[in-house]
Formats: C-alpha cells, sequence, structure tokens
C-alpha cells in the first residue's frame, strides 16, 4: 500500500497546512521474465496495474478498508476471471486478516462474478520486492514531475497519467 498526503507543496508553508492522507492499494499482473527491455517491461507494468485509491474522507486503512479495495478490484477488475492469484506482503494486519478472508468469500459467492477460487500467496516476510512496488516508483516520480498537487482532483489525475 502506498500512503500519501495531500497538498503535496514544495513550499514551508506546506508544514503548517491541514493534510489529508491517501491510500493507494495497488494490483499489478506478474510480468514475465523473459528478455524484453527494461523500459519496455516498465512500461508494461505501469499499464497492466489497477490502482484503488481512496482518501481519509472515504475510509482509513483498517484491514476492513484494504478488503473493500481488494473486493473493487475483483468485482470490477477480476469479474470474468475464474481463478484468481494474488500475491501479497506478510503485512497480517492487513492482507492476513478476517476482513480479508470474508471479503474474499464474498468475492467467489457473488453473482457479479465469475471468480471460483481465490489464491492468496504471501511473500517471505524481509525479501519483499513485489510487481507493485515498480508501480509505485512510477507514480511517485509523477507526483514529483507534477510538483504541486493541491487536492483530490490533482492527485487521481496524476495517478491516471501513463508517464514513465
Amino acid at each position: 500500500m502506498m500512503v500519501n498526503v495531500l497538498p503535496i507543496l514544495p513550499v514551508k508553508e506546506a508544514i503548517f497546512t491541514q493534510r489529508l492522507p491517501v491510500y493507494n492499494e495497488t494490483f499489478s499482473l506478474l510480468m514475465p521474465q523473459e528478455k524484453t527491455r527494461k523500459e519496455n517491461r516498465k512500461l508494461m507494468q505501469r499499464l497492466m496495474s489497477t490502482c484503488v485509491i481512496w482518501h481519509e474522507g472515504e475510509a482509513g486503512r483498517s484491514a476492513e478498508d484494504v478488503a473493500g479495495a481488494y473486493l473493487v478490484f475483483l468485482n470490477e477488475v477480476c469479474r470474468d476471471v475464474t481463478r484468481v492469484v494474488i500475491w501479497a506482503d506478510n503485512c497480517a494486519g492487513q492482507n492476513k486478516s478476517w476482513a480479508l478472508m470474508t471479503a474474499l468469500l464474498k468475492a467467489i459467492h457473488s453473482p457479479r462474478t465469475k471468480t471460483k477460487t481465490i489464491t492468496m500467496k504471501y511473500f517471505e516476510p524481509g525479501h519483499t520486492s513485489m510487481s507493485a512496488d515498480a508501480t509505485h516508483q512510477v507514480l511517485s516520480k509523477n507526483l514529483s514531475r507534477r510538483g504541486i498537487v493541491e487536492d483530490w482532483r490533482d492527485y487521481v489525475d496524476t495517478m491516471e497519467e501513463r508517464i514513465l
């Protein structure tokens, strides 16, 4: 999960401004290990990622809120996929919670999706380098390039950019 605070301003006065935490749960496809140019792999990674973003005014970052992000992803992006495999980090509070497991069961039994099985796989603790990390790096660069991100609409526009 990527967490930012708004506004993002390059001036000292931003320290004294009330800030709005924004959350980004990123779902990325695993990239093939075939020999492709690094630039092409980064572009493919960015284009094949789904970011579920929300701000603190809508929800927080509790296990239930993260489970809600998973449900959005499964209901919107994976609704026609019968078998879903999700690789996650070992954050027990978010990715190994009863709230998430209940949400995954709800997605399987939902008439909105064709999903029959969802497999959760976890990386080894401390050795986590996930596909979503590359997406977060690109998104951070986009935020830096933009310089000033004053509100939610600016943030969403920046997240939607396909610039590397």
